[in-house]
């Protein structure tokens, strides 16, 4: 059951990140992952200093970048985001609609 929360002051800005960090490491990530598998068959689609890596080798970049990439990019929209949430919330009051587990929140 969806439930609407009407927050005033606005998310939190490790809340924000994680939201953002969560979904790239587990959809961009898991892409980044899928090409270290494929350079282990020999496939050159990791690229370091304009360098094909293949192999192992190429699959432990691929494990080492998914978590920096995710963590990178989910700061800069983080700062983004959160700055126009700060601005928007300003003015008006945010309603987000969350999906709540079954017996969690109810009284």
């Amino acid at each position: 059951m969806a439930k609407k929360i009407v927050i005033s002051k606005g998310l939190t800005f490790g809340c924000l990140f994680k939201l953002f960090f969560l979904g790239l490491l587990f959809s961009a990530g898991i892409m980044i992952v899928a090409a270290g598998c494929f350079s282990l068959f020999g496939f050159h689609i990791l690229y370091w200093n304009h360098h094909p890596v293949v192999g192992f080798d190429g699959f432990l970049i691929a494990l080492a970048t998914a978590p920096l990439f995710a963590a990178l990019y989910g700061f800069v929209l983080t700062l983004f985001i959160a700055l126009g949430l700060w601005i928007y919330t300003r003015v008006f009051s945010l309603r987000i609609t969350a999906k709540l587990r079954h017996g969690f929140g109810e009284d």
